[in-house]
């Protein structure tokens, strides 16, 4: 019986994804538990070569593929209808996994019957980090467990699908889905989401995944076409979780802790936003707009984002100085914008 399916999307991803599926070849799983389905986005280049020699060697590995370029949330959804396995753990094409960590999480997760999972990651540069910083024998007896909604009041967590395992029954029912007329930004809506349906949420502090920053990846790409995508992404991100959120109040949500790093989170993709678009040329009346749109929400100035932890920076802390005063805002980004050039 197959407990977990491994869903990765990829494009133009040939010189990483290797890493990515062998480090899934390095793990304590037998064949028959877990499958691995990787979606090629209409790669251009050798992406799907790579993909076909390993699948041909290990029957366990399927592939898609897609005649247009829709972007990972499309791909995504694809893998979701094509997924057999009790939980479902999203991966990117260019990262790995620590050796031997999956089934670690896969055993908490069916002993404890969980709809949702966090787990921990670490940055890195290359593949060589093949091994996880942590004792699991040491790490298991730190696991807690809550619902969803005191899990938000309760922690930083990451937005990133990379970062939890899901029940497949638990997502199925839940009708959350990628929205695939948007490429970017999804996960800032979609784990917070699944987290305000879960009723059983575990998290254990447990070195599992590796992050690559890439040349190509989307904090590093910055043609204009790419960044109003990401921008525009950014808002409907925003706009979602704002519903979301007043619909947490609307039906008697009394967690004050949960609505508020709720709000801190908007608050922070408005100031990624900012930051994006002073990387643009375009004119402020496009910002400007933006702004007045979240100012309608309660959601600028951002007021609330230093009263949890979360996101406490001096750097940042300089910037949303500027961000939160019109006055300042403007000549702040000029000057920026010449300090880019």
């Amino acid at each position: 019986m197959v407990k977990l399916s491994i869903i990765i999307p990829a494009y133009n991803a040939d010189l990483y994804i290797k890493d990515c599926l062998e480090s899934l070849l390095d793990q304590k799983l037998d064949e028959n538990e877990f499958e691995v389905l990787i979606i090629d986005d209409a790669s251009t280049d050798a992406t799907l070569t790579t993909v076909k020699s390993i699948c041909e060697k290990h029957g366990n590995f399927k592939f898609f593929t897609s005649e247009l370029n829709r972007g990972n949330g499309a791909a995504r959804n694809v893998g979701i209808e094509k997924a057999s396995g009790e939980y479902i753990y999203f991966m990117d094409a260019d990262d790995y996994v620590a050796k031997d960590s999956l089934h670690n999480i896969l055993h908490l997760a069916l002993a404890n019957d969980l709809e949702l999972v966090f787990f921990s990651m670490r940055n890195v540069k290359d593949s060589t980090k093949k091994l996880s910083t942590d004792n699991f024998e040491e790490k298991k007896s730190q696991l807690t467990l809550s619902d969803g909604i005191s899990f938000i009041g309760q922690r930083f967590y990451r937005d990133e699908v990379w970062s939890y395992f899901i029940n497949r029954n638990f997502l199925l029912s839940s009708g959350v889905r990628y929205y695939d007329e948007r490429k970017f930004s999804q996960d800032q809506y979609i784990t917070s989401k699944l987290l305000t349906l879960a009723k059983k949420v575990g998290h254990i502090d447990y070195d599992v995944y590796r992050y690559r920053k890439t040349p190509n990846s989307i904090v590093n790409r910055k043609t204009q076409a790419h960044l109003m995508m990401h921008m525009e992404s950014l808002d409907l991100a925003i706009t979602k979780c704002h519903f979301m959120r007043n619909g947490l109040i609307e039906d008697g949500v009394k967690n004050d802790a949960a609505l508020l790093r709720l709000k801190v989170k908007q608050q922070r993709y408005i100031t990624i936003l900012i930051m994006r678009f002073i990387q643009t040329d375009l004119p402020f009346t496009y910002l400007n707009e933006k702004l007045k749109k979240f100012k309608s929400m309660g959601l600028y100035p951002m007021n609330s984002l230093y009263k949890i932890k979360d996101f406490i920076m001096p750097r940042y802390r300089t910037m949303n100085f500027i961000f939160n005063r019109r006055y300042l805002l403007r000549p702040g980004v000029a000057l920026l914008r010449l300090y880019r050039n």
